[in-house]
């Protein structure tokens, strides 16, 4: 089995990823999911308020229907007209779709990989403890088998 992070990063990016990668715990994964979703969420809420302030009177408004955008829920009560408005919602809704996901997959496989990696470790030393009392072992029976050689030799 091969390891998919045995070979050395490449470029900045590739080498700050598997350094978070190998960091990774269920608790990081759950900051990063949730802390990506909610700076969508008040990005495109500060955007869409910016292009059209006559429909997201607030920014409380504008952060509900980022909310419920995000969220696939689409409730309907604000929705923006404008063709900028549209725009902004276009691009909510598509980074939501990809941006979250794409978060999520990445940090199951940062966890799943450290896992196996731990996995195998493991396995290893089982192995090494197992080669080592094997060898202990043939020692032990060839020191008998000397001892017997020895005893039953006419004297």
């Amino acid at each position: 089995m091969s390891d998919p992070l045995a070979h050395p990063p490449r470029g900045r990016w590739e080498r700050t990823l598997v350094r978070v990668a190998e960091r990774i715990t269920l608790a990081r994964a759950l900051l990063l999911v949730s802390g990506a979703a909610l700076a969508l969420v008040l990005a495109a809420a500060a955007i869409e308020r910016l292009v059209e302030p006559a429909t997201f009177t607030s920014y409380g408004r504008a952060v509900w229907w980022a909310v419920v955008t995000v969220g696939t829920v689409g409730y309907g009560d604000v929705i923006p007209t404008s063709p900028a408005g549209r725009s902004v919602a276009a691009l909510l809704i598509l980074f939501s779709l990809a941006l979250v996901p794409i978060l999520t997959s990445i940090v199951v496989t940062a966890l799943v990989g450290r896992r196996q990696r731990e996995q195998l470790a493991l396995a290893r030393r089982t192995v090494d403890e197992t080669g080592e009392l094997l060898v202990e072992l043939r020692d032990r029976l060839e020191r008998i088998e000397r001892r017997i050689a020895h005893d039953e030799r006419p004297s």
